[in-house]
């Protein structure tokens, strides 16, 4: 991508597409880090987030918040919207011509159509966007639309760092394969994902390794040194309810419940339970999970509490601060303990994990969901605190040199 040295100068109206809730406070992690440093990039600029959940950015952001290709699929019912008509908008969009693309028979389409028309550059939204765990995928195909309208519109296209992968199904393959034909320039926030798309055709010169901009937070951090009686913080997911194929939720429940009773027989250890997203669906919502576990756990002080409700970065940052070690389901909660420079051991649900811990050389702090056991946790906790100022030294230079990486490439990409 040629870079303009008058570009940052420019006055330009970016747009900023394929946004979900901010009710995930790692997507709020990383729109807030996203426009910090495009605000930089392009200064007096003006910015359109366009979100399949506008509502809640709108309490979060100063900047024009619009409805998604998704949430107008939403609010007017897919099914009543009827399948024949979706799919003559999606081979309006793929097959036939941009101009035709510009007059559809929906006054809220029009509206987004103009939206991306009127827009001079278009950011598709870091995060784990590009997947599917099913074989038709409404909200993947959603969101390769959105960026085939504004590539077939002509508008310069850049995919902020996040995960390509896994789709069930080869014609999905080949949707994100021209989905990309469109796009400028494409950022894989880790090695699985450049991978998987090298592998199903993408070109070289389009893909750029660059990991997750959360990683790039700043935060006013003292030396960790861990004490008695330790603080634990843990995050906690349904995955069941998020993938009806994940058959052991009982048994990644029963390994946290047994790791808590442990520690705190033992060590007389404090937890936090982290509540990154509480929806905007139920399958989303971890404060469902939490209580449940809560429930279970029998102390008669305040061993274990549940920080919910959590309003902003600050305050989830803050929280993350305290702990003495991290042990989290959720990605970006992991994250959030990294740039605190909190020891973190990371159960993954997807491959976005496991190439994290992989990028920042903590392969054996991490571990697939369908594995976890309360002995790998114990065994991997004890690991941390024979090796705590190692670890704590490890991320801090790991970190400190992938923060100056996003932002020289996201403020001047080569």
């Amino acid at each position: 991508m040629n870079n303009n040295s008058t570009d940052r100068f420019q006055q330009k109206k970016v747009l900023i597409v394929n946004l979900h809730s901010a009710q995930n406070l790692g997507d709020l992690a990383i729109l807030e880090q996203t426009t910090k440093l495009l605000h930089i990039k392009y200064p007096e600029s003006d910015f359109v987030l366009m979100s399949t959940y506008p509502t809640s950015w709108r309490n979060q952001t100063r900047n024009i918040c619009v409805p998604s290709l998704s949430e107008i699929l939403k609010s007017e019912n897919l099914i009543g919207f009827s399948i024949i008509n979706f799919i003559n908008l999606v081979i309006r969009i793929v097959v036939i011509k941009s101009f035709t693309i510009r007059s559809t028979y929906n006054k809220k389409l029009n509206q987004l159509i103009s939206t991306i028309a009127n827009s001079d550059i278009v950011y598709s939204a870091g995060g784990g966007n590009f997947y599917t765990n099913s074989r038709l995928g409404i909200d993947f195909i959603i969101n390769c639309l959105t960026i085939i309208i504004a590539g077939k519109l002509g508008k310069p296209i850049i995919m902020l760092p996040q995960s390509f992968g896994p789709v069930q199904t080869r014609w999905q393959k080949k949707l994100l394969k021209k989905t990309i034909s469109y796009v400028d320039l494409v950022y894989a926030r880790e090695n699985l994902s450049y991978d998987f798309l090298i592998n199903i055709g993408v070109s070289k010169r389009k893909i750029k390794i660059l990991p997750d901009l959360a990683l790039s937070i700043e935060n006013d951090v003292s030396k960790k040194v861990y004490k008695e009686p330790l603080t634990i913080g843990l995050s906690i997911i349904d995955r069941h309810a998020q993938n009806k194929m994940f058959t052991r939720q009982n048994d990644y429940e029963n390994a946290i419940i047994r790791f808590v009773e442990q520690l705190v027989k033992q060590r007389n250890a404090k937890f936090i339970l982290i509540v990154q997203c509480d929806g905007p669906t139920s399958d989303q919502n971890d404060i469902i999970v939490s209580e449940k576990i809560l429930s279970k756990l029998s102390f008669e002080d305040d061993h274990v509490k549940l920080a919910k409700g959590i309003r902003d970065l600050n305050e989830f940052s803050k929280i993350v601060n305290e702990l003495d070690v991290l042990i989290s389901t959720r990605m970006h909660t992991g994250i959030i303990g990294l740039v605190n420079r909190v020891p973190t051991i990371l159960i993954g649900y997807q491959p976005k994990a496991e190439g994290l811990f992989h990028l920042l050389d903590l392969d054996e702090y991490h571990i697939a969901i369908d594995n976890v056991t309360s002995e790998f946790l114990l065994n991997r906790f004890n690991k941390i605190l024979e090796n705590y100022a190692t670890y704590v030294k490890k991320i801090e230079m790991r970190i400190s040199k992938i923060s100056s990486e996003i932002k020289k490439e996201i403020l001047n990409p080569r």
